[in-house]
């Protein structure tokens, strides 16, 4: 995670598939939300490759929002967009599954 002008970014979230469906990525999203919010950020986001359903999957579950904000990844070429989640959110990503 990094602090940005605007949020706390996460930069990289990953998991191991053999624990793909376990909760673990919602439980990950639910600590760094709750982290970002006691260290008074307002907000969370980050960048997800638009071909990885899985994982947008996950972040809308987990209430995070698409911002509409797009780029093109430096390294790979791939298109990302942005994804973000208020840390003040009543809804809790510890009950996704």
């Amino acid at each position: 995670m990094v602090p940005q002008d605007r949020a706390l970014e996460i930069l990289y979230l990953g998991v191991d598939p053999q624990a793909w469906g376990a909760g673990v990525a919602s439980r990950l999203l639910a600590d760094v939300c709750e982290y970002a919010n006691e260290m008074s950020s307002q907000e969370v986001e980050l960048w997800v490759y638009d071909d990885n359903t899985r994982a947008v999957d996950v972040y809308t579950r987990a209430g995070w929002v698409d911002t509409g904000e797009v780029r093109i990844h430096p390294t790979s070429g791939r298109r990302e967009r942005r994804y973000a989640r208020s840390t003040t959110d009543p809804r809790s990503a510890h009950d996704e599954g």
